[in-house]
């Protein structure tokens, strides 16, 4: 009888210990497959945003040196890239210049949105079962280290402002080559480029504006193809509430001993 019983524990204790190792794989599968997808998420998202600036670069040297895109006339000829540099009146060079600093504040434009949307990738996530209201998107990002939460902030202001002062200069630009433009039109071509290469523009200002008017908590992305709003954190960058108030707690008590 003693034999029976020390087999019939002895096989229970094995039965355990199996059960047990089959939740420990199964949870090891699914945390293998959590960071697999955030990887591949993350992966997608990062070639997306190389192509898509690929694109980007090219716009805005169409749509910001508008003087020498548009075909003008000199000497009743088209112009040659070396005479639209030789005009001598002060409206001509200041437009022309003012075509590179529109250049230039577009390229910081995207040196900004580039590295804020880096941020968002590597820090949060898009998850299409949760809301995407200001406020719990708030309550989500409760979960995100102080330090990624302030850089996110502070990349996010840094991108409206950047962004609002391209789209005046952009406004005020337009203006101007306009103006330069009227002066050399050569046929009917040039007001098509001119048109074209605005509106073709515009579209890329429609977006920064959208992105950069919006509320604190609300992360659009500016390059992905649909329009889509980071609005968990990534399950990596997670930090422990409960662990962190235990520290705060254990902290002030240290503070008061002291």
């Amino acid at each position: 009888m003693e034999d029976i019983g020390t087999v019939k524990s002895d096989v229970s204790d094995s039965v355990e210990v199996r059960d047990t190792s089959l939740i420990e794989t199964n949870l090891n599968d699914d945390v293998d497959t959590n960071g697999k997808e955030v990887i591949n998420q993350d992966l997608n998202q990062m070639v997306n945003v190389c192509l898509t600036l690929c694109l980007e670069i090219y716009r805005v040297l169409m749509g910001a040196l508008l003087v020498f895109v548009v075909p003008q006339k000199c000497n009743d000829e088209a112009c040659t890239m070396q005479e639209r540099f030789d005009f001598k009146d002060s409206y001509s060079q200041a437009t022309i210049a003012f075509n590179f600093i529109t250049f230039g504040a577009f390229l910081m434009l995207y040196f900004v949105e580039v590295k804020r949307e880096h941020k968002m990738i590597t820090y949060l996530e898009v998850n299409r079962f949760k809301p995407r209201d200001n406020e719990s998107v708030g309550k989500a990002l409760e979960y995100l280290d102080e330090k990624r939460m302030q850089t996110l902030l502070s990349l996010d202001k840094m991108y409206m402002k950047c962004g609002y002062i391209s789209i005046a200069m952009y406004i005020l630009n337009t203006g101007l080559s306009v103006g330069f433009v009227a002066q050399r039109i050569l046929n009917s071509t040039s007001y098509t480029v001119l048109l074209t290469n605005v509106l073709f523009m515009s579209s890329k200002l429609a977006n920064v504006y959208e992105v950069a008017h919006t509320k604190p908590n609300v992360f659009l992305s500016s390059y992905l193809t649909r329009k889509l709003q980071y609005n968990d954190v990534d399950p990596d960058k997670k930090i422990d509430t409960n662990q962190s108030l235990i520290n705060e707690t254990v902290s002030q008590k240290v503070d008061v001993s002291i």
